[in-house]
C-alpha cells in the first residue's frame, strides 16, 4: 500500500480554503458581496422636520443619518422615536451621538437607542439634554445610526411613535418626521 503524501504549503491552502467555506464566503447571501443605498423621503425637509440622509457606506453597511431642519416651533429638550425596519433585509448595528442637541459642545445628552426585546423590526431611540433644561432650535445632525446588509431586497426606514419634547417636558405640535428606504443590492 502506497502512502499519499500532501505538501505542507497545499495542505494549508486546502485547509483555509474549507475554513473559508465554513464562514460563508461562498454563500450567495452573504452580507460582504453586498452595496447599499439609501433614498430619503425628501430632499428639501423644510422647517421643523427631523429627516434621514444617506452618511458613509462600506461594502456590506450604511450610516444613516438623522438631521434637523431649521426646528423653529419650540426649543427641543429631547426626541424619542422608533425606526421601523425589515430585520431580515438589514440588522441595526449602533448608533454614534450628534452634535444638534449638544448645541456645539453648550450641553451634554444622553443617547438611547435598542432594538424592541418582542419587535426586531422597531430600533427604539431616546436622545435628550442633560441637566439644564434649555432646549436648543435650528438645525444639525442628531444622530447616526448604522446598518448591516443581510439580502438582497428593500427595507423601508419609517418613524413611529415620534415625539419631540419642549424644556417642560411637553410633546411639540407642528414637527415632521421623514424616512426613507435602504436598497441593498449583490
Amino acid at each position: 500500500m502506497r502512502k499519499l503524501t500532501i505538501p505542507i504549503k497545499a495542505s494549508l491552502v486546502l485547509v483555509l480554503g474549507f475554513f473559508l467555506l465554513s464562514l460563508g464566503g461562498c454563500d450567495s447571501n452573504s452580507s460582504s458581496n453586498h452595496s447599499m443605498i439609501f433614498t430619503g423621503e425628501t430632499t428639501e425637509p423644510g422647517d421643523n422636520t427631523f429627516y434621514l440622509v444617506q452618511g458613509e457606506t462600506t461594502e456590506d453597511t450604511i450610516e444613516i443619518i438623522l438631521m434637523a431642519s431649521n426646528i423653529l416651533a419650540e426649543r427641543a429638550y429631547g426626541i424619542a422615536f422608533d425606526l421601523d425596519f425589515d430585520p431580515s433585509v438589514i440588522n441595526y448595528t449602533g448608533l454614534d451621538k450628534g452634535s444638534f442637541f449638544e448645541d456645539n459642545g453648550q450641553f451634554e445628552a444622553v443617547y438611547l437607542g435598542a432594538l424592541q426585546s418582542n419587535d426586531p423590526s422597531k430600533l427604539v431611540v431616546g436622545i435628550t439634554q442633560q441637566a439644564k433644561k434649555y432646549g436648543v432650535k435650528g438645525q444639525g445632525l442628531v444622530a447616526s445610526f448604522h446598518f448591516r446588509g443581510l439580502k438582497e431586497g428593500n427595507s423601508k426606514l419609517r418613524f413611529s411613535k415620534n415625539v419631540m419634547m419642549n424644556s417642560d417636558m411637553e410633546a411639540v405640535s407642528g414637527i415632521s418626521w421623514r424616512g426613507g428606504e435602504i436598497r441593498v443590492e449583490r
